[in-house]
């Protein structure tokens, strides 16, 4: 991360096209928005034909880099501060937090898909949030700005991250309050921490990329100021991470005087000076002032201030709150911003050894399908890179039996944490049958942004002491979701952060969504019930009838008669199963998730879902995936399923195919898993059937499936008998009756090489199949080669 001057005010923003479309958006906003309607009108769509315009803004502003992790991006607007949901753990959720900055240019950052699955609404503030303004306060290009609180997180353009975030050569980056930084006060000593831990700037990735960036750096020994300028480059990654390791460098051999590689780096080495004072002398202190004040007057007053009067001196364009009152934590949370990362898990059930790693976003869903809603009368969006990021998802896709539940419910009791005796107990579960035939002990560990994580050891008698003793309390949203959901009151207890029964017992329910609904229709405000409503319709296809117009007076789709609900003029009751099951799983979500919110695409959490498409119809089943994670962005799915239908909506290695190590009756076997490297979502449905998703070699008639198998298995042995070789001949002409093994000598040679791949392939751990497939295609390459030089030397005159 790295300071960036914004500049001069972009002159769009005076366009009549603009303040009309500001003026609209301000209007549906400062009336309550969503909450007092069942319309919705976010910023993006506000924005309208300067959706492209403001991206390219910022992706120029920000030399086509993320503004907080520094690596190249494509243009993707976000806002430091959100346009509504404002989540801060010591306040209640604020549904109109920060609706006045959405169109306001200083609030425009570009970022990267996983920063804004990160991110989202997230952000606290020191002290307390600033009042809601009315639209006629908020004048002139900087009127926004006198209605601010002050953010804990780090903003690029009005901080200096530098005296805030210290990056290593190692790649990895700690915060200056942990060093000696006297310029920080007990405020913004918790900034650079909370930025590091929100933000998960510590992630694997990005490390390693920080890294390879200082690696260069470290390859020049003393560079000057001709050798130091190309690699400071503004459009290189890490620059703030590059200039502060050249800072550091420079500074270690740093005499009386200022050199003029050091001048180009003189931001960055305010903090090293400030952390050692006596270490340089006056006139060199003097001379890095004078190059700091012309660009940067804040830091050269700050190395003017007496060493007694350091703290809290930082340079802030924005105003300072009160300090919060926190209570003392009372042992370790993870907190309801974390996202799972990693997945490893040893002798669980069907799975001996298994680990699975999760990003932490996907680019925006636009690019998941031409069409991403469910209305097939809604638009395509103007700009495919202005959107929302999701959460990425992960499907296990295999067969009944193949250990693709036995995933999913091990990462349910890890991320149960402190509560998984109870949970344990509630279902009845017994840990010798949660652990592996034929072993002693096992293990799940979770991996979270932030650096956090939660390791579950366990033998047949429960979990290790050290284990137990260890395990954190979880404040984040999680659901668990079986193949049966049976409803419930919604007084038992919904809003309960962590409820996972329900996937290991069908007889743990789910909450009632006509009764909630009703409830919530019932209150004084209606601003959940509003929201709720309206993401149903969208949920249901209706998205024609909650236009993006932020007409506040248009007719509610969804009512409440008496104590029943009515969607579109007919009873909630009387929908088909499939409707309602889907509706009661959304409820169960909001009911946890969503209070409070004036979007339920800002509600957070973690969600296990044991075979998504039961009780759905095909059309359903092809919608459901992409519907879900369209209007639940900010959610982090683990599913599984067996239905090929229920895979479109996802990208790239979202899914991963589970598999038996053996299919042989009575032999040993373990779950094996292999992650697709492609997308499901760019096949059409009859070829999803016999695509690398799904075990179909072919949609021919089943009896020919059957004598494809058989001869399969004979072509695998290389012990045939008599009999089962003539076997396995007769198959083969019987075979190439159909067409199937080729008729020329040419088609038989290539069928050859394919068959002793597909006979062997179901055989092999993906990796080894992976490579016997890559020499399979090389051979049958070789093999058209061959025919095509016979051929070219027959037609040679």
């Amino acid at each position: 991360m790295i300071r960036v001057e914004r500049g001069q005010v972009p002159e769009f923003v005076h366009e009549p096209g603009f303040l009309e479309a500001r003026a609209r958006y301000e209007e549906f906003r400062s009336g309550g928005g969503s909450r007092t309607s069942q319309t919705y009108l976010d910023f993006q769509t506000a924005l309208g034909e300067y959706q492209r315009t403001v991206s390219d803004y910022v992706h120029q502003l920000f030399h086509g880099k993320c503004a907080y992790t520094e690596v190249v991006v494509a243009p993707q607007l976000h806002l430091h501060r959100p346009d509504a949901d404002a989540y801060d753990d010591r306040l209640p959720t604020a549904p109109n937090h920060y609706w006045w900055t959405a169109l306001w240019y200083r609030n425009w950052y570009n970022a990267a898909g996983e920063i804004v699955s990160l991110k989202r609404t997230i952000f606290p503030v020191i002290g307390e949030r600033a009042p809601e303004p009315k639209p006629e306060q908020i004048t002139g290009d900087d009127g926004p700005g006198r209605f601010l609180d002050r953010g804990l997180l780090l903003d690029p353009c009005e901080d200096h991250p530098q005296l805030h975030l210290l990056f290593q050569v190692d790649g990895q980056v700690v915060p200056w309050a942990e060093q000696s930084a006297p310029w920080l006060d007990a405020d913004n000593a918790k900034r650079g921490p909370e930025t590091i831990r929100l933000l998960d700037l510590n992630n694997r990735a990005l490390v390693e990329s920080r890294r390879a960036a200082a690696v260069t750096l470290l390859n020049f020994t003393d560079p000057d100021a001709e050798v130091l300028g190309p690699l400071l480059d503004p459009a290189l990654p890490h620059l703030g991470a590059s200039r502060q390791i050249s800072a550091a460098r420079l500074l270690d051999h740093a005499g009386d005087a200022m050199t003029d590689a050091m001048r180009l780096v003189a931001p960055e080495l305010v903090p090293y000076i400030l952390a050692s004072p006596g270490r340089f002398g006056d006139a060199f202190v003097t001379d890095v002032r004078a190059a700091l004040a012309p660009d940067s007057p804040g830091l050269a007053e700050l190395l003017a201030t007496p060493a007694s009067e350091l703290r809290g001196a930082e340079p802030e364009s924005l105003p300072s709150g009160p300090p919060p009152e926190e209570p003392a934590p009372t042992g370790r949370v993870i907190p309801r911003t974390a996202a799972i990362t990693r997945v490893v898990i040893r002798n669980f059930q069907a799975i001996d050894s298994y680990q699975l790693d999760v990003p932490t976003g996907v680019e925006t869903v636009t690019t998941l399908d031409p069409v991403l809603a469910v209305s097939k009368t809604a638009p395509p969006p103007t700009n495919p890179a202005v959107g929302s990021s999701s959460r990425p998802w992960r499907v296990f896709l295999g067969e009944n039996g193949s250990g693709k539940s036995s995933a999913l419910r091990a990462v349910a009791l890890a991320v149960a944490g402190d509560e998984v005796d109870a949970l344990v107990e509630l279902c009845g579960l017994e840990w010798r049958d949660l652990l592996r035939r034929g072993t002693t002990d096992g293990s799940i560990r979770l991996e979270l942004t932030g650096g956090d994580a939660i390791e579950l050891a366990f033998t047949a008698d429960g979990p290790t002491a050290e284990s137990q003793a260890n395990l954190p309390h979880v404040d984040q949203f999680v659901r668990g979701f079986g193949a049966t959901r049976l409803t419930t009151d919604p007084a038992s207890g919904p809003a309960d952060n962590v409820r996972l029964g329900n996937l290991f017992d069908p007889l743990q329910p789910v909450v009632d969504a006509q009764q909630w609904l009703v409830a919530l229709e019932k209150r004084e405000d209606k601003g959940d019930f509003n929201v709720a409503a309206l993401t149903i319709a969208k949920l249901l296809g209706r998205e024609e009838q909650v236009a993006e117009t932020g007409d506040a007076a248009a007719a509610k789709l969804i009512t409440r008669e008496g104590e029943e609900i009515w969607v579109g003029g007919e009873p909630l009751r009387t929908l088909s199963d499939g409707y309602r099951a889907i509706i009661s799983l959304a409820c169960d979500l909001m009911a946890g998730a969503g209070s409070g919110l004036s979007d339920m695409r800002n509600a957070t959490g973690i969600v296990l879902i044991d075979e998504l498409g039961c009780y759905l119809h095909p059309r359903w089943k092809m919608q459901i995936t992409r519907t879900l994670r369209k209007e639940f962005p900010s959610m982090q799915f683990f599913v599984t399923t067996h239905e090929p239908l229920c895979l479109r909506g996802l990208v790239e290695r979202e899914v991963v195919r589970v598999t038996r190590s053996s299919e042989e009756l009575g032999e040993e076997w373990h779950a094996v898993f292999e992650t697709i490297e492609e997308s499901p979502s760019k096949y059409r449905v009859d070829r999803l059937l016999t695509s690398e998703f799904f075990g179909l070699d072919t949609t021919i008639d089943p009896d020919v499936e059957q004598e494809f198998q058989q001869y399969y298995a004979l072509v695998r042995r290389t012990d045939l008998s008599g009999d089962e070789d003539l076997l396995r001949r007769q198959l083969r002409a019987r075979l190439s009756q159909h067409g199937i093994l080729g008729y020329t000598a040419r088609d038989q040679l290539v069928y050859d090489a394919i068959d002793a791949f597909l006979a062997t392939s179901s055989t092999l751990e993906p990796e080894a199949r992976r490579r016997e497939r890559r020499t399979t295609l090389d051979n049958v390459a070789d093999i058209w080669r061959g025919v095509a030089a016979k051929r070219a030397a027959v037609d040679r005159p």
